[in-house]
């Protein structure tokens, strides 16, 4: 059975998710980034998955990143965006620190367990307070360096918070 609460979550705000093409090694993987409401859409989602006593899966509406969410890494010109995520949370199919990202052309696909999903949301919780800067990834090794997700601040969270924004 899947979450009923999770089916009818709706989400506000824009959320950017995107790679950088022929980086060098320091800018493998996936970085994301929100908006504040993208950041509070994406925690009441990620909240509704953790306390669910089902199984759960959520599509997530990517934006291509803007010049300023791009400004937050300083990373290479070229990259590309998926058009959504699909986070699957299979609650008692996985182990918890179960992590396994796959990406096509458009979409990217992660699967998390519960100690997976919560640290994402540490992550998520990290972009809105304009901190983050860091990235979670499968805990093998020998995995490949696709299945890193960093979190980005906005530009202008890190610059309000220096002010006392």
């Amino acid at each position: 059975m899947s979450d009923p609460f999770v089916a009818k979550w709706r989400q506000r705000g824009t959320v950017y998710l995107w790679r950088y093409t022929r980086s060098p090694k320091a800018y493998h993987g996936w970085n994301l980034s929100a908006d504040p409401h993208g950041c509070e859409s994406l925690l009441a989602l990620l909240d509704l998955m953790i306390a669910s006593p089902y199984s759960s899966r959520a599509t997530i509406r990517i934006s291509s990143p803007t010049s300023e969410a791009l400004s937050a890494v300083n990373g290479p010109e070229r990259w590309l965006s998926a058009s959504e995520l699909n986070l699957h949370h299979p609650k008692f199919k996985s182990e918890a620190r179960h992590w396994h990202l796959t990406s096509s052309v458009n979409r990217v696909v992660l699967t998390l367990g519960l100690e997976r999903l919560q640290e994402v949301r540490r992550g998520v919780v990290d972009v809105a307070n304009g901190t983050g800067d860091w990235a979670a990834q499968n805990d093998d090794d020998a995995i490949d360096d696709a299945q890193v997700l960093f979190f980005w601040p906005l530009v202008w969270a890190r610059a309000s918070r220096a002010y006392g924004g």
